[in-house]
């Protein structure tokens, strides 16, 4: 994410939103990979998200 600003107008269970803020901060998610259309005009539209521990950029 680039820029002074950033957002996310989406859904997600609450079951699974919860925990991850505390795991971000402490280092159990170190990668957020978002997949989707390519950035126009500073925003895109995001099909996916998907949090890693570890990320191989080779798997793509």
């Amino acid at each position: 994410m680039r820029g002074d600003q950033s957002s996310y107008l989406g859904s997600l269970p609450l079951d699974a939103a919860l925990p991850i803020p505390a795991l971000i901060q402490s280092g159990g998610y170190k990668f957020i990979y978002l997949a989707g259309e390519p950035v126009r005009y500073g925003s895109a539209s995001i099909r996916y998200i998907s949090f890693y521990h570890d990320y191989d950029v080779n798997e793509l």
